[in-house]
């Protein structure tokens, strides 16, 4: 039930919403001084949540710096989070499809094949609100797609029922101590913005684990670019990936998963 309405509540967070009502408002409201109100408000959001260079500035501050993979240590297991990584229900189906989050499933390959990390587990359930019976899931996916460029079986691991990013923590574990690596050295991999949440969700389980962030969100626009006065999806998108994890961390926190 937590999950449904977490879902469904998110999308009050979110500037587009309020774009959407506030236009709404100025067409349907039958006076002239709300109409104007209205408009004005619309204006506002427009300009100042579409402007990346603002919205790129918060989520550089919000996101984790980079590790160099270089100075890394080796890890015993790299557990990369799902969401976004690959679309399962995107046709045709004898291939995978990428996803935006392609990146944590993509660098976790690129530190194992560098060495850093012995093996892979990947945590990821049906974010669908209703799950059908078997179905075919971006853990899945993914481990066709690593057994496809010949990542060895025996150093790969899946996590298939978790739903959000405290089930990726709570059935991990399990997984983790029915392969005896609960007390090895365990790396984190997710995407940057969404960090901190993971971490606090891990550690609340009595995991000690370190992180590697990936797919970095944050533009690299100029103060004088020409997106900084024109309004941009991108800085929509950015802002949507912000309050949607700053929600997640309050929630989270008062239901006691971090």
């Amino acid at each position: 039930m937590f999950f449904i309405i977490s879902k469904f509540f998110t999308l009050f967070l979110m500037p587009f919403f309020w774009l959407t009502i506030s236009l709404l408002w100025a067409i349907f409201t039958k006076k002239e001084r709300k109409r104007k109100n209205a408009l004005r408000i619309s204006f506002f959001i427009f300009m100042v949540f579409g402007n990346t260079y603002l919205a790129s500035k918060v989520m550089r501050w919000w996101e984790p710096r980079p590790n160099e993979i270089s100075k890394m240590a080796k890890y015993d297991v790299a557990i990369v989070l799902g969401g976004g990584i690959s679309n399962e229900h995107k046709w045709p189906y004898d291939r995978v499809h990428f996803d935006p989050s392609a990146d944590r499933l993509l660098q976790a390959i690129q530190l194992y094949k560098a060495g850093k990390v012995a093996k892979i587990l990947i945590s990821a359930g049906s974010a669908s609100i209703f799950t059908r019976k078997n179905e075919i899931t971006e853990a899945n996916k993914s481990k066709e797609f690593l057994i496809n460029i010949g990542i060895a079986l025996q150093d790969i691991l899946i996590e298939i029922n978790s739903k959000n990013t405290f089930e990726n923590a709570l059935f991990s574990k399990k997984i983790l101590e029915e392969n005896k690596l609960d007390k090895s050295k365990i790396l984190v991999i997710t995407s940057a913005y969404h960090m901190k949440r993971s971490l606090a969700c891990f550690r609340k389980q009595g995991l000690v684990v370190d992180s590697f962030p990936a797919c970095y969100e944050q533009l690299n626009n100029s103060l004088f670019s020409f997106y900084t006065i024109v309004p941009d999806e991108d800085a929509f998108s950015l802002w949507h990936d912000l309050f949607h994890e700053w929600y997640g961390l309050v929630t989270y926190k008062l239901m006691g998963y971090i």
